[in-house]
């Protein structure tokens, strides 16, 4: 939101003193500062654009201190200053040409106090398509950025999820191998080993049973098998 009022106030063309000439860009707005003598604070003040034969009234007040709108215009009349502001928005290209700031004078043999300014308002993009340009870029940015965001948890999930497969098979292997070290025959979780060892002592046992002999009986001397 801070960026489309700054946006937005970067398209308002800021005059700071009075001026003869203003130039302004199509969409955005202007802001004149219009001077007037002493003693003429508690006068109305007007805004007119001048026409053929005529001035024709934009804004009329005789408010003090405080902003009156109407319309595209605003006025504001600060009587300390002896200055009155008035703010155009939504310009267009048909707003060119020629504005009266006047101080109204009640003495009808008197002429009312105008001061001229031409405004110039250039083709360009209005403040509607930027704004609405940026907030279109502003919600592609949140976007890649929740995009960013959740691939980043799933990715967090994947891996949480491996980790804790990862520590389950570990704590499988250990049960396994501490059910063969206690309550699981030794046959069972050492076949292998056993195997090797039968085979070992088959051999042993048929040397041993090739060199063995049957006990010699008094009775029959020097008769073996």
């Amino acid at each position: 939101m801070k960026i489309l009022l700054l946006f937005i106030l970067y398209l308002i063309s800021v005059i700071e003193e009075s001026t003869s000439q203003v130039t302004a860009n199509s969409g955005g707005g202007v802001r004149i500062k219009c001077k007037y003598e002493e003693g003429y604070e508690t006068n109305k003040k007007y805004f007119c654009k001048d026409e053929e034969t005529t001035c024709s009234y934009q804004i009329i007040t005789e408010a003090k201190h405080t902003w009156v709108h109407e319309d595209r215009f605003s006025l504001y009349d600060d009587t300390n200053a002896k200055v009155f502001w008035v703010v155009m928005r939504n310009l267009t290209v048909k707003d060119s040409g020629t504005y009266q700031c006047g101080v109204d004078i009640t003495d009808k043999a008197k002429e009312d106090m105008h001061t001229p300014v031409k405004l110039k308002v250039k083709a360009g993009i209005s403040t509607f398509t930027m704004i609405s340009l940026v907030s279109v870029f502003l919600m592609l940015v949140l976007k890649g950025i929740s995009y960013l965001i959740g691939s980043i948890r799933k990715r967090s999930k994947k891996q949480a999820s491996s980790k804790r497969q990862s520590l389950q098979d570990s704590s499988h292997n250990q049960a396994v191998s501490h059910d063969c070290m206690t309550h699981v025959p030794l046959s069972v979780c050492d076949y292998e080993e056993t195997k090797d060892t039968r085979s070992h002592s088959d051999t042993g046992a048929s040397t041993v049973y090739s060199t063995v002999g049957l006990p010699t009986k008094p009775s029959y001397p020097s008769q073996t098998v």
